[in-house]
């Protein structure tokens, strides 16, 4: 196998790795919306989620079509139910708040440059009319994340401060662990660049950019002074 071939099926996995992801992030902002609903959240707010839901799903698509642009033979992108499913026996409150904390206020901040980044190097046709797409919807969806936890603070203050105060450090080891550790051996070639991935040393760069400029002084306003996640840190 080429280095070319080599750095097209690197493209490929990734994307479908895209694919599994953004249904995942699908089913998590439809739970949530739901959460919203019971929770008696302002409507705009609602809708904000089910918009979130519908970019997911868009995005999903959106990635699988790229990997099939580059060459994807494989059987269609499976999901596993597992990751889907949230606990039931939470309060609303408290379900609301765990699904927002990792998935959509870290996750969604940190996406926003990363997605910026991969699309200013894309060529490829197809990956470029997703990236296109992903990175106008990550700005609103990082909006929503930190307006809905807000939300949940003026519901129950000193229970959602408390859940995150216990959450928080285990979360941004877990993030720290995987995307702030992304191998510095990860170089892709041409192809891969053109595909819309992201040197090792790139994603790294960003991500701890991101976390120090604009994730720990999100959390600060809100009255949580979490310490920088380093290495080996509590990844829970």
């Amino acid at each position: 196998m080429t280095s070319d071939e080599v750095d097209v099926q690197q493209a490929v996995l990734e994307w479908r790795r895209r694919t599994v992801a953004e249904y995942a992030s699908a089913a998590k902002a439809a739970r949530l919306s739901h959460l919203l609903i019971a929770l008696g959240a302002d409507r705009g707010l609602i809708n904000l989620a089910l918009r979130v839901t519908r970019d997911e799903l868009d995005h999903a698509e959106l990635s699988a079509k790229v990997a099939e642009a580059l060459g994807d033979e494989d059987s269609p992108v499976g999901v596993d139910l597992e990751l889907l499913l949230g606990p039931e026996d939470r309060r609303p409150v408290a379900a609301a708040a765990t699904l927002l904390l990792e998935d959509f206020c870290i996750g969604e901040t940190l996406a926003v440059p990363l997605f910026e980044a991969m699309r200013a190097g894309a060529t490829e046709p197809a990956a470029v009319e997703a990236l296109r797409r992903i990175c106008r919807d990550e700005a609103v969806h990082r909006a929503f994340a930190w307006r809905a936890l807000d939300a949940l603070l003026e519901v129950d203050p000193p229970g959602v401060h408390g859940l995150i105060d216990g959450l928080l450090p285990a979360a941004l080891g877990r993030f720290a662990a995987t995307y702030g550790e992304v191998s510095l051996a990860l170089q892709p070639g041409p192809r891969g660049l053109g595909a819309g991935l992201l040197p090792g040393t790139t994603w790294r760069a960003i991500f701890w950019r991101t976390l120090e400029a604009e994730v720990l002084p999100r959390f600060a306003a809100r009255g949580w002074a979490p310490s920088p996640p380093t290495l080996p840190a509590v990844v829970g």
